[in-house]
């Protein structure tokens, strides 16, 4: 079995290199991952093939609806428009509580977003902080 290529650690200030889920310099960094429910999977977060085929179903409706406009699309979260479509994000409106949430693939609870707004909504973007 072919193993994983190394990359560098991930860890702020950490300049080692992770082989197999543990970095030269601070050790096992994977350990516990798939313990912690933040960090379950896309798919078990719901983002699974369904949803990957409704984002892009989205996603194209809405470029060709903007497009018809003579406009570029909008972000949904700062109105400005998204010029580059390869990073955009399609931003559930009101959060989706599972995989059986009806919210989860209603097209009605999508918006387009850019990358760095979608981040900040989420919390995950240290710099809004």
């Amino acid at each position: 079995m072919a193993k994983r290529s190394a990359k560098f650690c991930e860890k702020a200030g950490c300049r080692g290199i992770i082989r197999d889920g543990v970095c030269s310099s601070c050790g096992p960094v994977k350990r516990g991952f798939a313990a912690r429910p933040s960090a379950a999977t896309r798919q078990r977060r719901g983002y699974d093939e369904d949803w990957l085929r409704v984002r892009r179903q989205f996603v194209a409706e809405a470029t060709l609806k903007a497009a018809e406009r003579g406009e570029w699309p909008k972000c949904g979260l700062c109105g400005e428009a998204i010029t580059d479509l390869r990073g955009v994000h399609v931003d559930h409106i009101r959060e989706f509580s599972g995989l059986n949430d009806p919210l989860r693939l209603d097209s009605e609870n999508l918006q387009l977003a850019h990358s760095r707004c979608n981040l900040a909504k989420a919390g995950k973007n240290k710099q809004a902080r």
